[in-house]
């Protein structure tokens, strides 16, 4: 078997197998067409189709025969904003794994094959991290876990298809006012956004998926600054005492996709859901005429959030695990060019 980038002439082959490989995920209990579209705008794992995705990092696999048998696909995060092309960055932060699908016929190891060469291509980048999300039961989360991902939390997906009903506007505080200290989000929040990251989150979790500053702004700043704050979004955040202590992200959905609200606040607040209940309130009030469905994801451990929407009555409808990789095996040390020795100064006692 043979691992190389993908070629224009390639499309049709990819565009099969993820064809093929559709049909078969959507196969059994909890198939729904939600659960499919939810895959599609949380970027997980086998939901987003090459052709109409650009990618850039993807990568085929050939069989003996030198037919295409398999491809996994993963996007750059951070890094440098230059217009050169991904591969030629220097320092990219992380990596996203979109997509990994394989002919039927071909046997689990050709998966695994897939994701070394990914982790490979990454070491040569220079990659932190490597992210991927995989729907609760998927089969090839244990190919993952063996290569090296750890899973470090869980995402479920809360859907309510009626959510401008009285009932509904009223359990999440819809008639209320909005929190104090609500306002536009901005680029310069990015470091409190990033300071109430990591007090909203458990540390053992944030320790795996985000240490630091630069591991947190490859992977968040673009979903809550810049996807929530396109026309017709929000990106919100609740300021008070010159401390960020929630953010609230929604996106109006177009013909047949539902909105999406996002949320995070500070455990420490209180912990009985009254924010919570405002900021759902505020979303719903801008979303009122744009029609009815909104769903939101809640991390496992967010219970508030949780207890609020199954107040409002939301139904659970998906979940999706979230896996990293730290790269380990790359050694800083090994692209600098040597240093002369120091010549030091005695020192007497």
């Amino acid at each position: 078997m043979n691992i190389r980038s993908a070629q224009v002439t390639d499309w049709g082959r990819i565009d099969e197998i993820y064809s093929e490989g559709l049909k078969l995920s959507l196969q059994g209990d909890g198939a729904t067409h939600p659960v499919r579209l939810w895959q599609i705008v949380s970027r997980t794992l086998s939901s987003l189709l090459p052709l109409s995705t650009p990618s850039e990092m993807l990568y085929v696999l050939e069989d003996d025969e030198g037919r295409v048998s398999g491809f996994i696909q993963a996007e750059v995060l951070g890094g440098s904003e230059s217009r050169v092309p991904a591969t030629r960055r220097r320092h990219p932060d992380a990596i996203r794994v979109l997509n990994l699908s394989l002919a039927p016929e071909l046997s689990g190891a050709g998966g695994g094959a897939l994701i070394d060469h990914l982790c490979n291509e990454a070491v040569g980048m220079g990659v932190a991290r490597i992210y991927v999300r995989i729907p609760e039961g998927h089969a090839v989360l244990e190919s993952f876990k063996a290569h090296g991902f750890t899973p470090y939390a869980r995402d479920r997906v809360f859907y309510r298809h009626d959510g401008e009903s009285a009932a509904g506007r009223q359990a999440v505080g819809a008639d209320v006012d909005p929190p104090i200290g609500l306002r536009p989000a901005t680029r310069k929040d990015a470091l409190g956004l990033f300071a109430l990251y990591l007090a909203a989150t458990p540390r053992p979790v944030s320790q795996v998926e985000a240490p630091d500053f630069q591991q947190w702004r490859a992977l968040n700043e673009g979903e809550w600054l810049h996807r929530f704050g396109r026309r017709g979004n929000r990106s919100m955040v609740v300021e008070r005492s010159n401390e960020i202590i929630a953010w609230m992200g929604v996106e109006v959905g177009s013909p047949g996709r539902p909105h999406t609200v996002a949320l995070l606040t500070r455990q420490d607040q209180g912990g009985n859901g009254e924010l919570e209940r405002q900021l759902f309130g505020e979303a719903l009030q801008g979303l009122s005429g744009h029609g009815s469905a909104v769903w939101c994801n809640v991390r496992n451990y967010d219970t508030v959030t949780t207890r609020v929407l199954q107040d409002a009555a939301f139904e659970a409808l998906a979940g999706q695990d979230l896996l990293v990789r730290e790269m380990r095996s790359r050694v800083a040390a090994a692209v600098r060019k040597p240093r002369k020795d120091k010549v030091f100064a005695p020192v007497f006692g």
